[in-house]
């Protein structure tokens, strides 16, 4: 009974250590898994998730942001950074249909039919009998 109560002892020592020490990792840092992913691991499998942390999820001690070559990985945008950057997309994309509409009228109207150069008679469609005179020029 007495080796029991001192594995007990260690596995709630490994469980609150590794609950610590998730919560004051920086989200950047973790390895292979979020850090959300790695907290619910560890607090609903205390052994085998406090195990896999300190193997592969904890950050390396050469990973800290004031050491050389430290490159920190893209975090997952938040749901509301999402749809802030959704907005930001949405009101750049209608600015540049805005630009991209008026251009398009301006040269439409660059291209409009003037009047017939010479007087000549602008394109028109038979209405009875007559015939079709087309603008030449």
């Amino acid at each position: 009974m007495q080796y029991g109560g001192v594995a007990a002892l260690m596995m709630v020592g490994l469980w609150v250590y590794t609950v610590l020490d998730v919560l004051g990792t920086d989200d950047l840092l973790t390895r292979r898994l979020a850090k959300s992913v790695w907290l619910k691991l560890v607090m609903f499998l205390p052994l085998a998730g406090g195990i896999a942390w300190l193997i592969t999820g904890r950050p390396d001690p050469s990973a800290r942001a004031g050491a050389p070559g430290f490159r920190a990985r893209q975090r997952m945008l938040g749901v509301e950074e999402f749809t802030q950057f959704v907005a930001g997309l949405q009101r750049a994309s209608a600015g540049s249909r805005r630009a991209s509409q008026s251009a398009t009228q301006s040269w439409a109207k660059q291209r409009e039919w003037g009047p017939a150069p010479l007087g000549g008679a602008a394109t028109s469609w038979p209405t009875g009998s007559g015939t079709a005179r087309r603008w030449t020029g």
